[in-house]
């Protein structure tokens, strides 16, 4: 096996969603159509491939170490979308919303570049439950 170049990418179950589609879509157009519109009841089919996806990704990703996000990082983040948290000196207030208007791949560099910036915020971006766990980690319960 050759050395790949190690690339982060910024996954959302949205992003999921769009890249199963687009990958089935290259693949077989007519398993995409199948999957898309239901031969039998005409209903989209997507969410259960792609909730198979997610399972699997889970489980190729279960023994890497997630990004530690510190007490402050997740306050910061909390306080920048308005849930909680304490303000953040200049230097991370400009990073958050720097960080608010990066497209994709911008935001991807962000992410390397500040792991637990990028934890944090996919916390926050992943719903209710994100929120309660970075609540947590910053003291703000």
């Amino acid at each position: 096996m050759t050395d790949q170049p190690t690339t982060t990418y910024h996954l959302t179950p949205r992003t999921l969603d769009l890249f199963v589609r687009a990958l089935v879509n290259e693949v077989d157009y007519d398993i995409h159509k199948g999957y898309e519109c239901g031969e039998e009841d005409g209903l989209d089919h997507y969410p259960e491939l792609v909730a198979e996806a997610a399972k699997m990704l889970d489980a190729i990703t279960a023994g890497q170490p997630a990004a530690e996000i510190p007490m402050e990082t997740a306050a910061h983040v909390l306080w920048q979308d308005r849930l909680g948290g304490w303000p953040p000196s200049t230097f991370a207030t400009k990073l958050l919303s720097l960080w608010t208007s990066a497209d994709t791949d911008n935001a991807a560099r962000l992410a390397v570049a500040f792991p637990d910036y990028a934890a944090a915020i996919a916390l926050v971006n992943s719903g209710q439950d994100g929120i309660q766990q970075l609540r947590a980690i910053a003291g703000d319960s």
